[in-house]
């Protein structure tokens, strides 16, 4: 020991020595080789601000330098070479001791749980599903396309589809909720509260806030609100301003229960698959139609027993349109009758008897007649008379006085009885005014009969009538010309 202390003394001394005598000198320190190696309580590196760069203090990471360590201490990052690149062995986090947290220390890092390609502030990744957080690329109305919308986001290539699962075995209540300090809270959760209390899905919505659907049909078009649920129950379709139970604004309420489908129409529509569906009114009630004024105007209500239509200050009108026909059917349920059907050309057939309390009032109308086989060709006016050459059918007069006389063809009878016109079959004139041929002159009030011209009838000599049967009728005006059609009273 004492040999080895002389022998340091002694270099330290010459050393001084040199140094004094000299004003430039090299200093060689020359250290073992291996370096000591073993376990150390502490070891400390020297904080370099360019430590872990290319060309910095340590130089550049390659194979031979494998393992190099320096710390930066202007980053306060500790850093080791891997023979290719510097990569940061400390300090990629950073804790807040005060609040207890931990985060990244560069914050516009990019974390990545299950990837080493994280595309967002946030990600993570499994055989399924994906789940991340921020950098939501969606533009919102009246925000430029730099503005980006923020949120979580899961993806899935799971058919069964994908979600968030919310575990709420120690509650009764589990779902979302938005709170807001100046306009309340709104929660979506799923109640599990025993039947007939609250249980099942639920939208709550708190110091009087409505509940919206709001669609957005175009980016930065502006959001329509869809439906509207208020604070007071009121619900508005097309409107943010309901004042009614349910009121629709620019649309149709559609109530669908079948596959039928309904055309456009302004109002209330059901679409049903069968005889059964509807609208149904229980009790005394049933529907009014209101004016402009919201004055009553017409309803279909039922009340004491009976169904009414009924309309106030108004026509009431029962519409087709094309050719389809407007049909009345009575008797019990499924056994129904036809009663009465007015036909797409105006005409109405009655099925049954017509009983009439008041006048048949027949405009511009003014014969009743029956419907006859007519044989040959036969046209209004004509006069015919019995064929006896069939067994039924009539055919136009050709003789003068003839005892057989039917009566006159008509065109536009008031009535018709005998059955819907078939083919070659023509109303006759039985009694009434008719328009008839007839051969001239003739005055007012002469009796008329048969002639020799076919279809044609003629005064008559009253000494050649021996049966009423002769008469075709009574001219009710004068014809001076030779023959021509006027208006004849048939009896």
């Amino acid at each position: 020991m004492c040999k080895i202390s002389i022998f340091v003394s002694m270099i330290l001394f010459l050393g001084v020595s040199f140094c004094l005598a000299q004003t430039e000198e090299e200093l060689t320190v020359t250290t073992y080789y291996p370096s000591p190696f073993g376990v150390y309580r502490c070891l400390r590196l020297y904080p370099y601000d360019t430590c872990g760069e290319e060309g910095g203090v340590c130089g550049e990471c390659n194979s031979t330098n494998s393992g190099t360590m320096c710390y930066n201490g202007k980053d306060d990052v500790l850093y080791i070479c891997n023979g290719e690149d510097w990569q940061i062995a400390s300090g990629l986090w950073r804790l807040n001791a005060a609040n207890k947290t931990i985060y990244p220390r560069d914050l516009v890092w990019k974390v990545g749980v299950g990837t080493d390609d994280p595309q967002r502030k946030f990600v993570v990744k499994d055989k399924k599903a994906e789940i991340w957080f921020g950098d939501d690329m969606i533009v919102h109305p009246g925000a430029s396309t730099d503005d980006l919308g923020s949120g979580i986001r899961v993806t899935s290539s799971d058919s069964f589809g994908t979600g968030v699962i919310i575990d709420s075995s120690s509650s009764r209540y589990a779902g979302l909720c938005l709170t807001d300090a100046g306009e309340g809270h709104v929660c979506l959760y799923v109640s599990d509260e025993p039947a007939g209390s609250d249980e099942g899905f639920r939208i709550t919505t708190y110091n009087n806030q409505p509940i919206e659907l709001v669609t957005e049909p175009k980016p930065a078009a502006g959001h329509i609100v869809a439906m509207r649920i208020n604070a007071d129950g009121k619900v508005g379709i097309g409107t943010e301003n309901p004042q009614k139970k349910v009121e629709v604004v620019d649309g149709n309420l559609n109530i669908k229960m079948g596959k039928r489908v309904v055309s456009s129409y302004d109002g209330i529509i059901v679409e049903g698959g069968g005889v059964d569906s509807g609208f149904g009114v229980v009790g005394e009630g049933g529907f009014a139609c209101l004016d402009e004024n919201r004055e009553f105007r017409s309803k279909f209500i039922y009340s004491g027993g009976k169904t009414h239509i009924r309309s106030a200050g108004r026509d009431l009108l029962l519409v087709t349109e094309g050719s389809y026909e407007i049909e009345f059917w009575t008797g019990p349920e499924g056994r129904e009758e036809r009663r009465m059907v007015v036909e797409g050309g105006g005409n109405v057939r009655i099925q049954k008897d017509l009983y009439v309390d008041g006048a048949v009032h027949a405009s511009n109308y003014f014969d009743l007649a029956e419907n006859f086989l007519v044989r040959g060709k036969a046209e209004e006016g004509d006069v015919v008379v019995v064929d006896l050459s069939s067994k039924k059918g009539v055919i136009k007069s050709k003789r003068p006085y003839s005892p057989l006389v039917v009566g006159v063809i008509s065109e536009n009878p008031a009535i018709i009885i005998g059955g819907k016109s078939k083919k070659d079959y023509k109303p006759v004139a039985l009694k009434g005014v008719v328009l008839t041929k007839v051969i001239g002159p003739v005055k007012r009030g002469d009796i008329l009969v048969t002639s020799d011209k076919e279809g044609y009838a003629m005064r008559a000599d009253l000494k050649k009538v021996f049966s009423p049967t002769q008469i075709v009728g009574i001219a009710l005006e004068e014809l001076k010309e030779k023959e021509g059609k006027i208006r004849v009273f048939v009896k």
